[in-house]
């Protein structure tokens, strides 16, 4: 019992950890989109 335990905890951090590098990416990849698109804004088309 304690050796499945054992197995469970480290296979559920594993995945908290996981899913935790997913959102953490997610958040970055919003942040890096959210300001490609404000420097697109301040940019002017009409000015050549």
């Amino acid at each position: 019992v304690d050796r499945e335990r054992k197995y469970l905890s480290k296979r559920n951090n594993d995945k908290l950890i996981k899913f935790k590098d997913d959102i953490s990416e997610k958040q970055r990849l919003t942040t890096i989109s959210t300001s490609a698109l404000m420097n697109n804004e301040e940019v002017n088309p009409f000015d050549f």
